[in-house]
Order: structure tokens, then sequence, then C-alpha cells
């Protein structure tokens, strides 16, 4: 759809979106924002996507709180454009009246770190007992052998595991990477680790997006301070490795 006037296409998208944001910088913002104010559309916030997001905000946010009757006062206001974690800091810290950010590109895409290097490195093979020499045919049970790499930059340690985190006082104090037949290690600590897939099937309902976006939301605020910092860069996360892994790691020779 096309309209002749930026009001008319404001007034259409409003009936269609009651609670959206109208997008006010097609042209010129502020000069939009007072367009919306004279026709009296009802509108939840509008928003800004261009430009100097930190004046702009500051002029509209006075342009809608000076709207006849104070009937903008509530009105939000959006920014979006090409945001990161940085400008949104940034805007943040130096006061501007922003009630949401719109983050797209910048979200889908670490322009910063664009690839993670990652390589699938075999540690172990379950081999039925009916295979092996000399075994009695019928036993189910299993025996595993390990595999082991040796080097500064690709070393591996063997055997299935398990990873555990340490919390202290509610908050991330290490991970703790031990074999998986091992007791969990300490009472504050849980496993990381679960199998959610047996042979294709699914072995526990699979949780709702509401559901997901609340864990997150509480691993978040697990983290210690310091890691929620954008100026921090840690020299790497506190992983340990149990007794047991490491000596197994010694029991055979690297390959």
């Amino acid at each position: 759809m096309s309209f002749e006037k930026e009001e008319e296409a404001f007034k259409q998208l409003n009936k269609v979106f009651p609670s959206g944001y109208l997008l006010v910088d097609t042209y010129d913002s502020i000069a939009a924002i007072k367009k919306i104010i004279k026709s009296g559309i009802n509108t939840d916030g509008i928003r800004l996507d261009s430009g100097d997001l930190y004046s702009l905000s500051l002029e509209a946010r006075r342009v809608l709180d000076g709207a006849p009757g104070g009937g903008y006062a509530n009105t939000k206001i959006m920014a979006s454009g090409d945001l990161n974690e940085y400008l949104i800091h940034d805007l943040v810290n130096r006061g501007a009246p922003i009630d949401s950010f719109g983050v797209g590109t910048e979200l889908s895409t670490s322009r910063d770190d664009p690839a993670m290097n990652g390589v699938y490195k075999l540690v172990a093979i379950k081999v039925p007992s009916s295979l092996l020499a000399g075994s009695n045919e019928g036993r189910v049970d299993e025996k595993i052998f390990y595999k082991l790499k040796s080097g500064p930059a690709k070393k591996t340690y063997p055997g299935p595991k398990q990873i555990y985190r340490i919390l202290e006082n509610g908050l991330i104090k290490s991970d703790f990477i031990a074999l998986e037949n091992e007791e969990k290690l300490q009472l504050d600590s849980h496993p990381l680790l679960q199998k959610i897939l047996d042979k294709g099937n699914i072995l526990s309902n699979m949780p709702s997006v509401k559901e997901i976006q609340r864990f997150h939301l509480h691993q978040i605020k697990t983290l210690p301070p310091k890691f929620l910092d954008l100026e921090f860069v840690p020299e790497s996360f506190p992983v340990f490795y149990s007794k047991e892994l490491e000596a197994k790691s010694r029991e055979f020779k690297p390959q």
C-alpha cells in the first residue's frame, strides 16, 4: 500500500497495529512526530532508525512531552539502525531518553568475531562385548576404547565426560570436567550435559519458548558482574579437570 501523505500512512498502520510503533525517519523524524501529534494519532511509540540517535531522541522527547494536553507524554521512543552493545551502552550512559532498542544485524551476525574454530575429536569408542574376541554371545555390556591426542593447541582428554557447573552464592565460580561415571563433585554444582536423544527418540518433553526464555534469563543472573562488563576481557573462563580424568590421560600413549 502507498499513500500520498505520510500522516495517512501512519493512520492506516495504526489501525492495523494499534499497539505498534510508528517509524518516523522516512523523511524528517521530528517533522513526522509533529504530524502524528497534529493528526491526533494515538500511538504507543515512535521509532528512530537513522541519524544522530542521541540528539534526535532528546528533541523527540521534548516535542512529545510538549504536545497540547500532555497526550503524548507516555509515548515511548525506540531506537534502531545497526546498533550493537557498545552503541547502546554509550546512549544509555549519556542519558538518551530512549525506552527500547531494536537490534537486528548485529544480533544475528557477530561482526567483531564472526567465526569460531571448532573440531570434533574422537575420545572413545564403545564396542559391544559380542564383537570382542572371545566374548560370550548375547552379552549386552560394552567395553570402552579410549583415545586422546596431545599437543599444546589440540590436546584432548580421553573418554565420555560430564561437565559440572560450580556455584558460589548463586554465581558461577567455575566449570569442572570429569569422566561421566564419576560421582557428583560437590553439593553446590550441577551437571550441564543431558541426554535428549537415544537412537532417534526424544527422551523428554521439549521446553516451550517461554520456558527457554526464563531459563536463559536465569543463567544470565548467575554470571559474576565482571562478565557483564563490556570492558572486561578475561584471559579465560575458569575450567578445571578432575583428578580421575587427569589420571586416565596419563594411562594412555597419545596417538
